[in-house]
């Protein structure tokens, strides 16, 4: 069930992220699409990033 439910997660969010930067693409330009995307990789790199060294700071301390 938990592999149902991951992989429609990742499927809705494909489709919505792929009409996001479609639209975006087609508006504006494939540099606005491009920019929003490095944006929120960006975005997601840095949480990511902070989440762990979240969790290295709580092992280290207790």
């Amino acid at each position: 069930m938990a592999f149902g439910v991951l992989a429609t997660v990742n499927g809705v969010g494909d489709f919505l992220s792929s009409v996001v930067v479609g639209a975006l693409w087609s508006a504006f330009g494939i540099s606005v699409a491009f920019s929003y995307s490095a944006v929120l990789f960006a975005t997601g790199a840095f949480l990511v990033l902070r989440a762990g060294s979240a969790e290295d700071a709580k092992k280290a301390s207790g």
